[in-house]
C-alpha cells in the first residue's frame, strides 16, 4: 500500500482502540463502556523514557544508546517493560472492578457464569500490543514517525470531541474569547519550531533546545510542590497575606521555565568546538524567550477555560498537533521530489540529524527529516519517536560514503543509528 493510506489506515485503527468497548461485557454492566484502549500511549511512553534513563545512569547500558543494535535491544526492552506497567495497571483496573461489585448486583458482572474480570486482564494489556503494533506499521510502511502519528490522533480527537460538546454547550461568545488566544498560542508555537537552526561548526541547534514537554513537566511537578503538606506548613506561611496565591503559581513558573530552560539546553545537547558552544547558547537563549512566551500566553488561555467551562489543557496537545503536522508535510514533499525514499539513518540528537542533513546536502543529495519537529518538543525524553533521515533510494549509496565520512570526522557527535 502506499504510505499515506498506511497512515491514515492505523490513526483509524488507533481511535477504534481508544472507542471500541470490551466485546463480551454485558450491557447492563458499570464496565460495559470501557473501551479496549483505555490504558492509552502512557505505559508505552512510560516504558521508553524508563529504559532511556536507567540505560543513561548504568555505565554498561550507556554505550548502547549510540549503535544501532545497542538502540534496537533498548527498544525492545523499553516495549517490555511498557507491558509490564499496562499489566500493573490492569490490576490496578482488577481491583477497582472488585470493589465495585460490592456496591451493585454482581450478576452484571458475570457472562455465562464467568467473571467478565477475566475479559478486562486480556483485552486491557491486548489494547496496548496493538497501539504498539500500529506505531510499528507506521514506521515500516507509513509516512511519519509511528508515536508521532498515534500522540496526534489521539490530541486531535480529544479536541474534536470537546469541540464538538463546547459548540453546543457554550456561548458562541465565550467560545470565541477560548479560541483567540488558543489560535494565538499556536502561532507562537508553530513559528518557534519553524525557527531555522543555530548553527556552529559541526552541530545545529534548533528551538527549543531543552524541549517543550519536559519544561512544561518540571512546572507541572512544581505546582504540585506547592500543594504538599509541608509547603502549606512552611512555605504559605511566610508570605505575606498581600501576596495573591495565583501571582506565587505564576512566580514560580516563569523561574522554573528560567531554570529547566538553561539546565535542560546543557543536559541534552553536546557541543565540540567553541562555535558550537556559542550556537548552543544562542538557541538556548532565544528557547526560553520563546517558552516563556507561551507560559505567559498560558494565563490568558486559562482564564478564557475557566470562563467557558473547558477543563483540561489545551495549548500544548494543540502545538504537539502543530508539530506532527509540520513533520508530515516535510516528509511529504520531500518524499515527493524524491521519489522512493529509505531511511539512511536514525538518531536520538537533533543536531547529529542536522549535521548529516547539512553534509548530504554539501554533496548534493537531497534528503528529509522524519518527526523533526515532534521530536524537538521531547528532546531527550522522547526516545520513542527516532528523527530518521530520509533520501532517494537511489542516492543511498553515496548518502552512505557521506554518513560515513561525518562519522569518521566527528565520531562524538554523530553517534548514529544505520537502518
Amino acid at each position: 500500500m502506499r504510505p499515506l493510506p498506511v497512515t491514515l489506515l492505523s490513526a483509524a485503527a488507533f481511535v477504534a482502540l481508544l472507542e471500541l468497548p470490551i466485546p463480551g461485557v454485558p450491557p447492563d454492566s458499570p464496565l460495559h463502556m470501557i473501551p479496549v484502549g483505555s490504558l492509552g500511549l502512557t505505559p508505552i511512553l512510560e516504558g521508553f523514557i524508563a529504559v532511556e534513563l536507567v540505560a543513561v545512569a548504568i555505565p554498561r547500558l550507556r554505550s548502547m544508546r549510540a549503535s544501532a543494535a545497542g538502540r534496537t535491544r533498548l527498544r525492545w526492552l523499553a516495549l517490555g517493560v511498557a507491558l509490564l506497567i499496562a499489566l500493573y495497571k490492569t490490576s490496578q483496573f482488577l481491583d477497582f472492578a472488585q470493589r465495585l461489585k460490592q456496591f451493585g448486583s454482581s450478576s452484571v458482572f458475570l457472562l455465562g457464569g464467568v467473571d467478565v474480570s477475566l475479559l478486562f486482564a486480556v483485552f486491557l494489556p491486548l489494547g496496548v500490543v496493538a497501539m504498539m503494533a500500529l506505531a510499528r506499521l507506521v514506521d515500516a510502511a507509513g509516512i511519519g514517525a509511528g508515536y508521532s502519528i498515534l500522540i496526534a490522533t489521539r490530541a486531535a480527537f480529544g479536541f474534536a470531541r470537546q469541540g464538538f460538546h463546547a459548540v453546543q454547550q457554550v456561548p458562541t461568545e465565550l467560545l470565541l474569547r477560548f479560541l483567540l488566544p488558543l489560535g494565538i498560542l499556536a502561532v507562537v508555537g508553530w513559528k518557534m519550531l519553524s525557527w531555522p537552526p543555530y548553527a556552529g561548526t559541526r552541530a545545529r541547534y534548533r528551538l527549543p533546545t531543552p524541549g517543550l514537554e519536559p519544561v512544561d513537566q518540571g512546572v507541572g511537578l512544581a505546582f504540585g510542590a506547592l500543594r504538599t503538606t509541608t509547603a502549606r506548613r512552611f512555605f504559605w506561611p511566610l508570605l505575606p497575606g498581600a501576596v495573591g496565591h495565583l501571582w506565587v503559581y505564576r512566580a514560580v513558573q516563569v523561574l522554573t521555565v528560567l531554570g529547566l530552560s538553561a539546565l535542560f539546553s546543557r543536559l541534552f545537547h553536546r557541543s565540540v568546538t567553541a562555535q558550537d558552544q556559542k550556537a548552543l547558547a544562542r538557541a538556548a537563549r532565544s528557547s526560553t524567550l520563546w517558552l516563556l512566551a507561551l507560559a505567559v500566553g498560558t494565563w490568558f488561555l486559562q482564564a478564557a477555560e475557566r470562563a467557558a467551562n473547558l477543563g483540561g489543557s489545551h495549548l500544548y496537545p494543540l502545538i504537539a498537533i502543530i508539530a506532527v503536522g509540520m513533520d508530515l508535510y516535510a516528509e511529504r514533499h520531500g518524499t515527493r521530489r524524491m521519489g522512493r525514499a529509505r531511511v539512511l539513518r536514525e538518531f536520538h540528537r537533533l543536531e547529529n540529524a542536522d549535521a548529516l542533513a547539512a553534509a548530504l546536502g554539501t554533496a548534493g543529495i537531497e534528503c528529509a527529516l522524519r518527526g523533526e519537529h515532534h521530536r524537538a518538543l521531547y528532546q531527550f525524553f522522547g526516545p520513542f519517536i527516532p528523527v530518521g533521515v530520509l533520501v532517494a533510494e537511489d542516492q543511498l549509496n553515496r548518502a552512505e560514503e557521506v554518513a560515513l565520512g561525518l562519522e569518521r570526522e566527528v565520531p562524538p557527535l554523530v553517534g548514529s543509528e544505520k537502518r
